[in-house]
């Protein structure tokens, strides 16, 4: 659907498009969703809610805005840098003494709980991270348009689909932390695969990988929200579901600009590497069936060594970057050690119930 809207209108509407579908779900919840009991004795804790909102927001600016301007060479980047440290400093200081804070830390003191945010950032990491760098790697390497490129990474979705639907079953058999594992392996396997594209890799594999990556995550996300929840007390999982998601959006935030600046700057030290053996020295290019094709004597013979040196630095960048989040997809599955039993296998409990409990 964004590839379509991008390409029919143009990329604002990719978000104007949530607009009406949020205006009918807001009326709906009005409409059918009776109204939850409150305890008017609490108060809300507006100075913690502040304070994190301004860390977060700047910790969001400078990891966005810092390969554009040179990072820490940057006056906005050291204030932005300034102003997450003291947002985060007043949150964390406030929230241990006061008596109400808006992060209630006794969350954290569930095991199952911890180890469910560390597989969450770094999940929240991998997930978007790889989902920009196909959609260019879709665009640029392979030539393909905006909705092509979409419909192709659409894939993904059903995989996800698949796996999901399953998964709640699986749960009653088979231990979270089991489909977990199962479910990394294949999204760093895919990885591994992804890292060997090329500009001649066929539409066929693109979509048979982009699948088997889908179900990798459908096989992850709801086992790792269960396992999260498997201990905590129910007058916690409220404030857990809202960390849970928070961490995972601070970990996209986080990951998908780092693989941006991996991809930028492997491209260009990759086709500076590559140049270095454009030479009147190169037999290769003295030949004359080269020749007849690419005359390096003339501008537009130039324009087009350049032109093929720039396809396979950017082939070379993208395979770094998937490298790169193939190693932190693999060196998080050691985080499962900290997460417990969920106990849905025991009991017969139905995996969605416990996960929406």
């Amino acid at each position: 659907l964004g590839g379509w809207l991008t390409e029919v209108y143009n990329w604002r509407w990719v978000f104007l498009i949530n607009m009406p579908i949020g205006i009918v779900t807001v009326i709906g919840l009005l409409i059918f969703m009776d109204e939850t009991d409150t305890r008017r004795e609490m108060r809300f804790d507006w100075f913690g809610f502040i304070a994190l909102a301004v860390g977060i927001g700047a910790l969001q600016l400078m990891v966005d805005r810092g390969e554009q301007l040179g990072w820490f060479g940057s006056t906005e980047i050291q204030i932005e840098l300034i102003v997450a440290i003291a947002g985060f400093y007043y949150f964390f200081a406030h929230s241990l003494t006061t008596s109400e804070p808006f992060v209630r830390f006794e969350l954290f003191r569930d095991r199952n709980f911890v180890g469910g945010c560390l597989f969450m950032v770094v999940l929240g990491m991998t997930v978007f991270a790889t989902m920009t760098l196909s959609a260019l790697f879709l665009q640029l390497v392979l030539g393909y348009p905006v909705m092509s490129a979409g419909m192709m990474l659409a894939a993904r979705g059903l995989g996800t689909m698949v796996g999901m639907l399953g998964v709640g079953r699986l749960l009653r058999v088979v231990e979270a932390r089991t489909l977990i594992f199962v479910g990394m392996i294949l999204i760093a396997g895919t990885m591994y695969q992804l890292v060997y594209f090329t500009n001649m890799t066929p539409a066929s594999t693109i979509i048979s990988v982009t699948v088997v990556q889908g179900l990798g995550l459908g096989l992850v996300f709801v086992p790792l929200s269960t396992a999260a929840f498997a201990t905590l007390p129910a007058n916690l999982r409220t404030d857990g579901t809202a960390i849970l998601t928070l961490v995972r959006n601070i970990g996209s935030s986080v990951g998908i600009p780092v693989v941006v600046a991996t991809l930028v700057n492997s491209t260009s030290v990759m086709h500076a590497q590559l140049a270095e053996h454009i030479t009147p020295f190169n037999a290769a290019l003295q030949s004359p069936d080269v020749r007849a094709i690419i005359d390096p004597e003339t501008d537009t013979g130039r324009a087009l060594i350049d032109n093929l040196l720039t396809q396979q630095a950017q082939i070379i960048a993208f395979g770094n970057s998937f490298k790169l989040l193939m190693i932190l997809a693999i060196i998080s599955i050691p985080f499962l050690l900290i997460i417990g039993k969920s106990g849905l296998r025991r009991a017969g409990a139905p995996a969605e119930a416990a996960a929406m409990d």
